[in-house]
This record gives structure tokens, C-alpha cells and sequence, in this order.
């Protein structure tokens, strides 16, 4: 309301101002500079109104220069009292004052301060959250706590929502359609021996609680050939960031015989952090189905694989100072 009031002031006293240029016999008027109260610098286009005090309409006004000037002429006689007008500053009212052209031509009214308005807002609040995807020029990181997963999920969950990643049925990672993607956890060889070590995302039975981001990298260097040919799988691990002792314990159950649990205990003072990870997985995969050999013979089968694994990661770090690290 205050600045639809200032805005019509100032249409009202561009109107005045060219009224008045065309009538400049009498030099004589009412000066004064508009400037800002903390700074002191002068405003430009703030509106200077001389108001008649007995019926508040104004007599005369004009616009500030770029020095904060501004020079009213041909005032009549008559008691008045200055007003000004910025937005984003609260108005000035001045005392009420006489004025008459044959006693005292000339009035400077010196500097006018005008005070910034405070910011009208009960509560202001600010949000802030962690980007989802992060590229570099040999990366792509995902932020798990940006994918919703569930706190109770895997490895296996984590993976599934991952953009640039595919599970199949039993945990294989694939990227760009290949499986030969080596899978780490910190920048090292995860999983069990073997083929599986490579991209079955079920040998890295960590809880999504404990994972903190992963990292695609899909250009790898000769440091981790021939496992990752196509790709690596870098899953980070999260780290505690409290004082003192720290720990936590997750349990997920599933049909299929399917058991998680995970738990990780910490201790961290100034410098020193110690901290282990353990989880373990144990599912249970049965599957009926038949064969046709030929016309006449059918083979009937049942699979049945069972998994246990466990995932156990024990560590120290100790912060020698803010760029060295032990």
C-alpha cells in the first residue's frame, strides 16, 4: 500500500515539475538533499513534496537528481511542511514551517535522511538440500539420501535406483548392457572370490542406511583392469561425524527366507575416529520348472540356492591437521 502511494506521488510530481520549468521568473524556493541514513549517500529520484499543512495537498514537488537535489520555485507564501517519498525507504515528514517569498526568498532544508524499511516477515525460512546427481570429468555421484530409498533396504535396493545402473533377478549390476563392472566400497575390491566379485550387487550385503553415495565411473583406468573394462561401481560409505560413541542397528526381513541385519559402532574424538561395519544377508531362492526334451520326454526340476554373506569393515583415521590425514 505504502509503494502504490509513493508510486502515485511520484506520477503526480513529474506532472508538477513540467508545469513548473515552463514558469521560472522567480527564482526563489525551497532547497534541500535527499540521502540515505546509514550511508549518507545521496538518492536519486526520491520524491520531495511540499505539503500545505492546513489542507495536506501539496503545493509543489519534484524529483531528486543524481546528487540527491532537489529545488521547489515559485512557492506561494504560505506554512508548510516537506515530505519525501522512496521505495524501500519509510517516508519523511518534516516540522511545519512558514514561508514567505518577501521576507526570506530561500529555505535550505539541508540534508533529509531517509531510513531503509525493515523486512516485514514473522518467520523466514531457508531450505537447503543435497543435489541428487554430481558430474565430473570422470564420474558421475549419486546421493543416496536424494534417491528415497527405504532405510531398512540393501545394496540391492540402493542399486536399483540408480539411473545409470540395471539389476537383473539375482543382483547382477549391468552398465551400458555389459556385467563386467567391478564393484568397491571405498575404492576397494568388494565382494567374494570369483566371477561374482565383479557385479553381483547380492555379494555386497551392506544396509542402505550405512551408504552415503555411489560413483560411476565409466572410463576406468588400467589400475582395475581386466574387472572393470566397462565400468566401476564405487560405493562410499557414510562417516560419523558426532563426538564420542556412536552406533546403530538395523534389522529387514522379507518372504523368501529373506534376513538383513547391520550395525555400526564409532568413536570419535578431536582427531581420532575408530569405527567398524558389519552386516550380513541371508536369502533363500526356490524355483520350480520343467524341461521338454523332445516329444515324449519332459524333465521336471526344483532349484534351490541359499546365500549367506557377510560384510565386515573395521578402520581408524586420525586427523593430524586440516589438510593431512593418517
Amino acid at each position: 500500500m505504502n509503494n502504490k502511494r509513493t508510486f502515485l506521488k511520484i506520477l503526480f510530481l513529474l506532472c508538477v515539475g513540467f508545469s513548473q520549468n515552463k514558469d521560472m521568473e522567480n527564482n526563489s524556493g525551497i532547497t534541500g538533499i535527499v540521502i540515505q541514513l546509514d550511508s549518507e549517500k545521496p538518492i536519486q529520484f526520491a520524491a520531495a513534496a511540499l505539503v500545505r499543512t492546513q489542507d495536506e495537498e501539496i503545493e509543489s514537488g519534484k524529483l531528486t537528481d543524481e546528487n540527491g537535489f532537489f529545488s521547489l520555485k515559485a512557492v506561494p507564501a504560505g506554512k508548510y511542511h516537506i515530505e519525501v517519498d522512496f521505495i524501500g525507504f519509510l517516508p519523511f515528514i518534516g516540522k511545519p514551517f512558514q514561508y514567505d517569498p518577501s521576507v526570506k526568498p530561500d529555505i535550505d532544508m539541508g540534508q533529509i535522511p531517509l531510513q531503509l524499511k525493515a523486512l516485514e516477515a514473522d518467520l523466514i525460512e531457508v531450505n537447503a538440500e543435497r543435489s541428487l546427481y554430481v558430474a565430473t570429468v570422470d564420474k558421475k555421484v549419486y546421493v543416496i539420501d536424494q534417491l528415497k530409498t527405504t532405510s531398512g533396504g540393501t545394496c540391492c535396493d540402493v542399486m536399483k535406483k540408480v539411473p545409470s545402473l540395471d539389476l537383473g533377478p539375482n543382483g547382477e549390476i549391468s552398465l551400458r548392457g555389459s556385467e563386467n563392472v567391478a564393484v568397491l566400497v571405498n575404492g576397494k575390491r568388494a565382494g567374494i572370490l570369483g566371477d561374482e566379485r565383479k557385479s553381483c550387487a547380492v555379494s555386497v550385503p551392506i544396509p542402505a542406511a550405512m551408504i552415503d553415495r555411489v560413483e560411476i565411473i565409466t572410463s576406468p583406468s588400467a589400475e582395475y583392469d581386466p574387472d572393470g573394462m566397462t565400468g566401476i561401481v564405487n560405493i562410499i560409505l557414510k562417516e560419523d561425524k558426532v563426538s564420542g560413541y556412536n552406533g546403530d542397528l538395523s534389522i529387514n526381513a522379507g518372504s523368501t527366507n529373506k534376513l538383513n541385519l547391520g550395525s555400526t559402532l564409532s568413536y570419535r574424538n578431536n582427531k581420532l575416529h575408530l569405527f567398524s561395519k558389519f552386516s550380513t544377508e541371508m536369502l533363500e531362492q526356490r524355483g520350480n520348472g520343467y524341461r521338454i526334451i523332445n516329444a515324449e520326454d519332459r524333465e521336471d526340476y526344483r532349484n534351490v540356492k541359499d546365500n549367506e554373506l557377510y560384510f565386515i569393515n573395521l578402520g581408524s583415521k586420525y586427523d593430524m591437521s586440516d589438510r593431512m590425514l593418517f
